[in-house]
């Protein structure tokens, strides 16, 4: 009897923790203020995994989850995540600039990107969807245009580093090989790390130079003599 009474009694604790974590979840999901982004994502996930979520609430916990993998470089959950936002935010702006960003670096559906940020500016005049579509037509193979939209971001973030980086890379594909060094230099001044961002780009630029041959054939003697 005891045992069932205490078997009853812990149950009905366990009930009234449940709308307790969930509230938590939410509030964890949802909140404005920055925090962990594992801490985010978690609190998300469990958030969205709840029954009849407000299709507003819904549309901030993808956007917010979805900024948190974009944050942590997880370009193709955060993509999956601000697809659903926009569907439920389609002239959210910050949703646009998120999923410009995550298809720019996945150089996937590239206009489709453009469209994104160009309407996220047009919503809500922001740096990085100047930033972000500066990457845009980098990938685009318009590095012209490109060097406009990372010269506007760097009047308004003069020590950015990805956007004198990404600036550098546009220089030296416009044919601008001392002013593409230069920026680069500066970028990795102000970031020694920068150039993982622009790995892949920096691979394309770099990959046929003719050191970077060299040294490939001199792996090659070495490996073979």
């Amino acid at each position: 009897m005891v045992l069932a009474r205490l078997a009853i009694a812990l149950f009905g604790l366990a009930l009234g923790a449940l709308p307790a974590a969930a509230a938590g979840a939410r509030e964890r999901c949802l909140a404005e203020t920055a925090i962990d982004m594992d801490m985010r994502i978690s609190a998300c996930n469990n958030f969205l995994e709840a029954a009849d979520v407000p299709d507003d609430d819904k549309g901030t916990a993808f956007a917010n989850r979805g900024t948190a993998y974009l944050l942590k470089q997880n370009y193709g959950l955060a993509l999956d995540d601000y697809e659903h936002a926009a569907d439920l935010r389609p002239d959210d702006a910050a949703v646009l600039r998120g999923r410009c960003r995550s298809r720019a670096v996945l150089k996937r559906d590239l206009d489709a990107a453009l469209a994104d940020c160009n309407r996220a500016l047009e919503l809500e005049p922001d740096v990085r969807a100047l930033g972000y579509r500066g990457l845009v037509y980098l990938r685009l193979e318009l590095p012209e245009t490109a060097i406009a939209d990372y010269s506007a971001a760097l009047d308004a973030e003069p020590r950015n580093a990805e956007y004198l980086y990404g600036r550098g890379l546009a220089k030296t594909r416009n044919g601008d090989a001392e002013g593409g060094k230069a920026d680069i230099a500066a970028a990795r001044a102000i970031d020694p790390k920068i150039a993982d961002e622009f790995g892949k780009l920096e691979h394309d630029e770099s990959s046929w130079s003719f050191a970077a041959m060299l040294e490939y054939w001199r792996a090659v003697m070495k490996f073979l003599y």
